[in-house]
């Protein structure tokens, strides 16, 4: 089991989301994550603490876990270079996760390179995928 720290917010995930996005565009804060949007706490702990090895070089530290009022959560992964985002991504298939079911209901990636955008809507099968800036979210 992976170590990762956990945080409570009072805001949901439309809010949490579009508040990092907009801290990013301002440049109030620096961050290069994958954040996804789990459809309960248990899934974002789940994927938190049992993501595979393989994928531990690509990060900055622990996962963060944030659990929203409604019983959701996001796990965000810190990744050293955006570039390693799709690669963080595809890694998460080969984690032990329990048995536990992992909803993933949407995503937002600050600090992904807009080249790496197309990879990423193939890879998730969002159509309605935004990129913005230097954000991309589904």
């Amino acid at each position: 089991m992976n170590q990762f720290t956990s945080k409570k917010k009072k805001t949901d995930w439309t809010s949490f989301a579009s508040d990092l996005a907009v801290q990013v565009e301002k440049h109030e804060i620096e961050t290069t994550e994958l954040c996804l949007y789990c459809k309960d706490l248990s899934a974002a702990q789940a994927l938190a603490g049992g993501y595979p090895g393989t994928i531990a070089s690509f990060l900055k530290g622990n996962p963060e876990v944030v659990e929203f009022p409604d019983g959701s959560g996001v796990v965000r992964f810190f990744v050293k270079d955006g570039k390693q985002i799709p690669s963080v991504l595809s890694g998460l298939g080969g984690g032990d996760y329990g048995g536990v079911p992992l909803t993933i209901r949407g995503g937002i990636c600050p600090g992904l390179p807009s080249e790496y955008w197309q990879t990423m809507r193939q890879m998730i099968g969002a159509s309605q995928a935004i990129a913005l800036g230097s954000t991309f979210s589904w």
